[in-house]
């Protein structure tokens, strides 16, 4: 038999065993002859199946456009395969789908004359389920994938809606501010105070999800400048010490180091630090932050006596979205981006990040940065 192939599918080089064949005769294809194996299959007796055309016995939708098919194979005498073709019978009452490659090959007489198709089938069911089960786990992953995507897209989209506003109502009270600057009452110098402070943590939030949205289409900008570190890190912790209740934070003394970075977004990496370790000590009372500086490099740690974490915790506590998930952060906001974005941040400066911590006995973050120059 020839094994050239014409079929639009994926090219075959050979047939597996087959599970029956049958012989059509004639442009009418009416089966004159079926295998055992074949009636076993349609679950019907040789007798009703015989002198029959095949669009009676085999339904219209076992190979898309049979009769084209056929009509094609008889006139033009070229064989032709399909494959895996989802075929629907009734097997102990029950109705199953199994799979199977088809081929139709022009049978000859002996004068030369076309009479009619020889038609083989092959039972390839076990081929595609192992197949699909290998394939499961990528599937899944790539719908894991897309999911994440539209999140991402979804995120982004709602971010930059929500800038817009956030800006107008931030100058609304930056203007009732100075309408109130003479004002003695101090209710609503401390309104305006908190207002400001949670107009400013919107912000630093809505920041974070858009510079996500930017870190992930490669829009990061990195604009690098020199400044003194410490400065930075001591004016942060002035801000954080107006707003902050409950817990001193503190610079231990440190040298003045200068740094070739970018300030905003190493700012953002202190912030958020800062930020966490407030709210992830909540019976503790003091964050202490420290810089040093090293032959190529300098190092910032911010320390805090809270909950700290378990190791599997350590492991993942820079993955995008990962939220630390226990008792005792239930009631703790946030949505797993910052400690990521920080990430992101220090090694787009060539730098490193990690995490010493143990549950119950607090967590220190570090961050290094290259020495000037470098």
């Amino acid at each position: 038999m020839d094994k050239r192939i014409n079929s639009p599918g994926r090219a075959v080089t050979e047939l597996s065993v087959p599970i029956g064949f049958f012989l059509l005769s004639g442009p009418e294809n009416k089966i004159i002859f079926a295998s055992q194996s074949m009636t076993g299959l349609l679950g019907k007796a040789s007798g009703s199946i015989i002198n029959k055309p095949v669009l009676e016995v085999f339904p219209e939708q076992i190979v898309r456009n049979i009769n084209k098919i056929l009509k094609n194979v008889y006139q033009n005498r070229k064989m032709y395969h399909t494959l895996e073709n989802p075929v629907t019978t009734l097997h102990k009452g029950k109705l199953r789908t199994i799979y199977q490659n088809f081929s139709f090959e022009p049978y000859v007489d002996a004068a030369g004359n076309i009479s009619g198709i020889f038609a083989v089938v092959t039972d390839v069911t076990k081929q595609v389920y192992a197949r699909q089960r290998e394939e499961q786990p990528e599937l899944e992953k790539n719908e894991k994938k897309e999911r994440k995507w539209q999140k991402d897209d979804f995120i982004a989209a709602v971010s930059h809606e929500l800038k817009t506003p956030l800006t107008s109502l931030t100058l609304l009270v930056q203007v009732l501010g100075k309408k109130l600057k003479d004002n003695n009452d101090q209710l609503l110098s401390g309104i305006l105070e908190k207002a400001n402070f949670q107009l400013k943590k919107m912000s630093n939030l809505i920041n974070k999800f858009l510079n996500v949205s930017r870190l992930e289409s490669g829009k990061l900008f990195i604009e690098k400048a020199h400044f003194i570190l410490d400065v930075l890190i001591d004016d942060i912790i002035e801000e954080f010490n107006l707003t902050v209740i409950g817990h001193q934070l503190e610079l231990a003394p440190c040298d003045t180091i200068t740094v070739y970075a970018d300030r905003e977004k190493i700012g953002s990496v202190i912030s958020n630090l800062l930020t966490n370790a407030v709210k992830y000590s909540p019976g503790a009372n003091k964050v202490v932050v420290t810089c040093r500086n090293f032959y190529d490099h300098v190092m910032v740690s911010v320390k805090d006596d809270g909950i700290g974490l378990e190791k599997h915790h350590v492991n993942k506590i820079f993955d995008r979205y990962y939220r630390v998930e226990t008792t005792e952060t239930q009631q703790i906001s946030g949505f797993g981006i910052g400690l990521y974005l920080s990430a992101e941040i220090i090694r787009a400066h060539c730098g490193k990040i990690w995490v010493d911590s143990k549950a119950g006995q607090g967590s220190t973050f570090y961050f290094t940065l290259p020495a000037t120059g470098r």
